[in-house]
């Protein structure tokens, strides 16, 4: 699994299973320390999958919700999606994985995209590169 997919199915499988936004996700990752750990566990670990990740990072993280109703269902199409926009940020910008990412979970459009009930998720992947980009 490279870096970039480690990294973004991670946060959006995450905030499927906590039912809590990906940018929140990432927002706690980042202020963490986890998504360093993540990038280091991926060095040391290279063909580990996302179930090794999600084990080790719930082990470390108590990111819980009280929400009973699930309403992050569709993170499979984010995550494609996210792999797709983070990676055209990160050639534009000439960044790595976590730099790109952190761009784009800061952006006011990640908070549009996190959310099922927008539908942002099914939007092309250059409209939201696109819409990145101008703020």
């Amino acid at each position: 699994m490279d870096e970039l997919t480690m990294l973004v199915s991670c946060v959006e499988y995450y905030s499927h299973l906590k039912n809590i936004p990906g940018n929140k996700v990432f927002e706690s990752f980042d202020k963490n320390g986890v998504l360093q750990m993540m990038v280091d566990s991926r060095n040391l670990f290279p063909d580990m999958d996302l179930n090794f990740y999600i084990g080790m990072i719930d082990g470390l993280l108590a990111l819980e919700s009280d929400v009973e109703e699930k309403v992050y269902l569709h993170y499979t199409e984010r995550t494609e999606l996210l792999k797709e926009v983070i990676a055209k940020l990160a050639k534009k910008h000439h960044m790595d994985a976590v730099e790109a990412s952190r761009l784009y979970y800061g952006s006011r459009i990640a908070e549009a995209v996190a959310e099922d009930m927008t539908g942002y998720y099914q939007k092309p992947a250059e409209e939201i590169f696109i819409a990145v980009e101008k703020e």
